[in-house]
């Protein structure tokens, strides 16, 4: 992997095309996808959607109902003490699960990724959103092209372009690629073309700031 990375980065590039006919621009990017990138693309996606607390509330009232039977299998029934000892340390498993599992799976699904489809390309025009593979043209699953309605979601937080298709399929478009009007240029057309469906996002916590 590590060389076909390697291989993808010498290739890397990104600019404007013209269309003189319809005076349109057409903003793409060739690139190989980084893991800090796509981590972060996950982990805002999952904020902005409540995922992590959906998770964490069920784990944790999960481990609070063990704890509960603990204590009183403890108070209750002392002969017993051994299954509360048992009781409350599921308990306390399951706390450190609902803490410890959103991030483990993250990981794992960030790493069969860019084994399987490292390098983007990705084009932006006021018709659609297109995103290929470049080595592997012919397969359908591996190119797409979306149009601007209800089924994408796109994100913008300080250094990436988010996008969600369908709630199941995810892509980021990292801006360090354009330069500063070409982002500016990008933000105004996603907010014209998506609507309700574009959000500029916090870093930190995925919560939406504004449409700028």
């Amino acid at each position: 992997m590590d060389q076909e990375q390697i291989l993808s980065q010498d290739s890397e590039s990104a600019g404007i095309q013209q269309d003189e006919t319809q005076k349109e621009k057409t903003y793409f990017a060739d690139y190989t996808l980084k893991a800090n990138e796509l981590k972060k693309a996950i982990y805002l996606d999952n904020r902005k959607r409540g995922l992590f607390k959906r998770q964490m509330i069920l784990l944790i009232l999960i481990a609070v109902l063990f704890a509960y039977f603990g204590v009183y299998q403890f108070i209750v029934i002392p002969e017993q003490r051994l299954l509360s000892v048992i009781t409350m340390a599921v308990a306390g498993f399951c706390a450190f699960f609902s803490l410890w599992f959103p991030h483990q799976n993250d990981k794992k699904y960030v790493s069969k990724v860019l084994a399987v489809w490292p390098r983007y390309t990705v084009s932006v025009s006021k018709k659609c959103l297109t995103i290929c593979d470049p080595e592997h043209p012919e397969k359908e699953k591996r190119n797409f092209k979306l149009s601007y309605d209800e089924r994408l979601q796109v994100y913008e937080c300080s250094d990436l372009f988010i996008f969600v298709y369908e709630k199941r399929r995810l892509f980021c478009l990292p801006k360090k690629y354009f330069d500063m009007d070409e982002i500016i240029e990008i933000h105004e057309l996603f907010r014209e073309r998506c609507r309700s469906q574009f959000a500029v996002i916090d870093d930190r916590t995925g919560k939406e700031v504004g449409h700028r």
